[in-house]
């Protein structure tokens, strides 16, 4: 089962997240997931792929906020990476 839901981090949906985690207990063999970009929202993935350093710093920060949030995994939706026009270099 998939469930999408668009979260900007604030402090609010700390307790969404925890919640979401806690279902883990519940049902261990849950997976919660993160994914960034999609259709509107792939403009960053230009810059952060540019070159060795940005990607270092891309796969780091997310990493940690992975572990940060007690998340299992990362999914990239990079839509059109050579399109131009859509904030791709």
């Amino acid at each position: 089962m998939y469930v999408f839901s668009v979260i900007f981090f604030k402090k609010r949906h700390v307790s969404l997240q925890g919640r979401l985690n806690s279902l883990k207990t519940c049902n261990p063999s849950l997976k919660v997931l993160i994914s960034v970009g999609g259709w509107t929202w792939s403009g960053g993935f230009s810059d952060a792929a540019l070159n060795p350093g940005n990607r270092d710093k891309f796969v780091e920060s997310a990493v940690q906020f992975m572990l940060d949030n007690g998340l299992d995994s990362l999914d990239l939706d990079w839509e059109f990476p050579n399109l131009i026009g859509y904030g791709n270099i």
